[in-house]
C-alpha cells in the first residue's frame, strides 16, 4: 500500500491503493464519483513525480505530474463548486506553452484535461473554499504577479482577477487583441495602470490620459495582464497582443 487506505463496509479489514500516487498525500476531495488526490511530488530521481490523482472504479490515474525544474511541489487544498473543474492550491509552478504560468493556484479541467493558472502567488496556497460561488483563498501568501499585495488571504474576482479587496468600479477596454493602443471606457484620467506579464515582470506603467493608453507597439505578443488602480481596489482584465 501507498499512502491510501480505504475500509470496507461492514468489515474491519483496510486496503490499500497503489501506484499513481503522491509520495505525501496533503488533500482527498470527492468530485462526482471519483475521489480527488493531492499531495507533494518531485522531478528529483527516486521521486514520486505525481502531484494530483484521480481514483475511479478501482483505478488510479495521475492527472498532474511534476515535470519542471528541480523544485518539490506540495498540492495542500482543492475546493469544487460546479461544472467540470476544480481549483486547486499549493506551493507549484505551472508553465505550459507561450504566455501561461502560474504560481500556487490553478483549475484542472476533467472533461478537457487541461491545467489553467489564475494567479503568480509569492507563498504557498493553504486552504480553499467556495462561499456563494465565490472562491475565498487562504495561506502564507502577501503578494500576487509580486506587485498586487495581498495578506494571506485573498478572495477571486475573475479568472485572471485576484485581490484582497475587489474594486466596486467597472471599465470596458478594446480592441483586444490590440497592436499600438487601448481605449478605456468609463476610466478617470491620470488612473495608474499596470502592463503585466504572466510571469509577474512589469513591462509598462503609466497614467491613463483621454481614456486611452498609447505606445503599446514595443510590447510582444501575447498574454498580458492590464491593472487599473482605482479609487477603492484593482481591477485586472486579461488582454491579447
Amino acid at each position: 500500500m501507498n499512502n491510501v487506505l480505504f475500509k470496507s463496509n461492514y468489515t474491519d479489514r483496510w486496503y490499500g491503493i497503489s501506484d499513481h500516487i503522491s509520495d505525501t498525500v496533503n488533500v482527498v476531495e470527492s468530485i462526482g464519483g471519483p475521489l480527488i488526490f493531492g499531495g507533494t511530488c518531485s522531478n528529483q530521481p527516486d521521486s514520486n513525480n505525481i502531484c494530483i490523482s484521480r481514483y475511479f472504479n478501482s483505478t488510479l490515474q495521475p492527472l498532474y505530474v511534476n515535470e519542471f525544474g528541480t523544485e518539490l511541489y506540495s498540492i495542500n487544498t482543492i475546493a469544487f463548486h460546479s461544472g467540470s473543474k476544480f481549483t486547486f492550491g499549493g506551493e507549484f509552478y505551472f508553465s505550459q506553452g507561450v504566455g501561461t504560468y502560474g504560481r500556487n493556484l490553478a483549475t484542472y479541467d476533467l472533461v478537457n484535461n487541461r491545467i489553467e493558472p489564475i494567479a503568480i502567488f509569492d507563498k504557498a496556497v493553504n486552504s480553499l473554499s467556495y462561499l456563494d460561488g465565490k472562491l475565498f483563498i487562504g495561506g502564507s501568501f502577501q503578494t500576487n504577479l509580486d506587485v498586487q499585495n495581498i495578506n494571506f488571504l485573498a478572495r477571486q474576482r475573475s479568472s485572471v482577477g485576484v485581490s484582497n479587496f475587489p474594486s466596486k468600479e467597472t471599465f470596458e477596454f478594446y480592441p483586444n487583441p490590440f497592436t499600438t493602443s487601448i481605449h478605456l471606457e468609463g476610466v478617470q484620467n491620470r488612473s495608474v495602470y499596470s502592463k503585466i506579464s504572466f510571469d509577474g515582470r512589469i513591462l509598462k506603467r503609466g497614467q491613463v490620459m483621454n481614456e486611452t493608453i498609447n505606445d503599446l507597439a514595443f510590447l510582444s505578443s501575447g498574454i498580458l495582464l492590464l491593472r487599473l488602480e482605482t479609487s477603492d481596489g484593482f481591477i485586472v482584465k486579461k488582454i491579447i497582443k
